[in-house]
């Protein structure tokens, strides 16, 4: 029996509050993936080194500069 189909199972089991909880659950984990597929390390690799680039920068090691401000 697959997980759906014990899912099923166990819900025609449920009294109709308890089965709210569980649809409230299972909705909460449903976007919490979304959110996760999101924020994936693919979409930030888009990103990642872009800004050395940035006409703000000019070539200017910005990073570097950060860093001996504090030293």
């Amino acid at each position: 029996m697959s997980n759906a189909e014990r899912l099923i199972e166990l819900a025609r089991k449920l009294p109709e509050p308890i089965l709210s909880e569980v649809i409230d659950f299972a909705e909460y984990l449903a976007q919490k993936q979304v959110a996760t597929t999101t924020a994936s390390g693919a979409e930030f690799d888009m990103f990642f080194g872009r800004l050395k680039q940035a006409p703000l920068f000019d070539g200017r090691d910005v990073q570097r500069e950060l860093r001996n401000e504090w030293d």
